[in-house]
């Protein structure tokens, strides 16, 4: 259904492919990825609980289990600040890469 105007107008598939379906895709990659780094900071965070005693998961167990609450939430705000750093320098890409796609606005 995409290709038909491509084809109206004459372009080769390689034309399509270039100028109609990535432009189209790109926007839908550079969100997945957003999402992505997210869940693989939770990840990183959950399999350091399982697996790992030096990780920054390692530490939270450690504190929590020695009522160090205190201690307990640096590694939390590390991971915290980490994870909307990424967050951000990937939607600074996403609108250098995408400048014509809508972002979403916050209403109050």
């Amino acid at each position: 259904m995409i290709k038909t105007p491509g084809r109206a107008f004459g372009l080769s598939e390689v034309q399509i492919l270039r100028k109609i379906i990535i432009p189209e895709s790109v926007p839908f990659i550079t969100s997945g990825v957003r999402l992505a780094v997210g869940r693989a900071v939770v990840g990183m965070v959950v399999g350091e609980f399982f697996t790992s005693i030096s990780g920054l998961g390692g530490l939270i167990i450690k504190y929590s289990n020695s009522f160090a609450t205190d201690r307990m939430f640096v590694p939390i705000i590390v991971l915290t600040v980490f994870g909307v750093v990424l967050t951000e320098l990937v939607k600074v890409f996403e609108r250098k890469v995408v400048p014509w796609k809508e972002t979403e606005r916050m209403t109050f």
